[in-house]
């Protein structure tokens, strides 16, 4: 080994030539990352901003269902689903897989008037407006409606979990229902739509 006795220097990039900045550094760093998610959930106006964030954290998988919180080696009395007692309780099952939120996506599916909502991935209910004919408010209010339901299914369940509650579907999809009405009548444009038969109409 020598030792010189002039100052030192960074030496940065593959030939010791490059100017050293912390951007290049975040740069370095971003471009390692091996855990890239190609992001489906846009952020809707319409809906509160808990659940735009509730929903782009599911969608990372970031909530803490029961398998999440036995990965983080957090103990629980099962893993199984809290709502249909089937199945493990991951993103996945709880919204796509599970029997209780099955018969919730049916039910919201007649609601809308559109074809059966059917998922097997927690990426496909973010991408349910895209098969909904019509202009683009159509497919944002489809979109939101999503959002609410899966919102409400999460609260149905944490009520279970934490308050010994027994949801029914027809209870959840009330909630969904009504979150719908109010959130879009007071959070958007459509302040005109009144509620009839169930169904969300705008007055034109």
């Amino acid at each position: 080994m020598e030792v010189y006795g002039s100052k030192d220097i960074w030496l940065w990039g593959e030939n010791g030539k490059d100017t050293f900045s912390v951007a290049m550094v975040k740069n370095l760093i971003r471009e390692g990352m091996e855990d890239r998610r190609e992001q489906l959930m846009q952020w809707e106006t319409w809906i509160p901003m808990k659940v735009n964030l509730f929903v782009w954290r599911a969608e990372m998988e970031r909530i803490r269902t029961k398998v999440a919180l036995m990965r983080r080696r957090i103990n629980v009395q099962d893993g199984m689903c809290s709502l249909c007692d089937s199945g493990d309780e991951d993103v996945m099952h709880l919204f796509t897989g599970c029997t209780f939120s099955f018969g919730v996506w049916l039910a919201m599916g007649k609601w809308c008037n559109i074809a059966p909502i059917m998922a097997f991935h927690f990426k496909d209910l973010l991408s349910i407006q895209d098969q909904v004919p019509g202009c683009k408010w159509a497919k944002k209010v489809i979109r939101g409606i999503v959002m609410v339901t899966c919102w409400a299914l999460w609260k149905a369940r944490n009520e279970k979990v934490f308050q010994g509650t027994n949801p029914k579907v027809v209870e959840v999809v009330a909630m969904v229902k009504s979150w719908s009405f109010l959130w879009l009548k007071g959070m958007s444009k459509f302040a005109n739509i009144v509620w009839k038969i169930g169904l969300l109409i705008r007055c034109i």
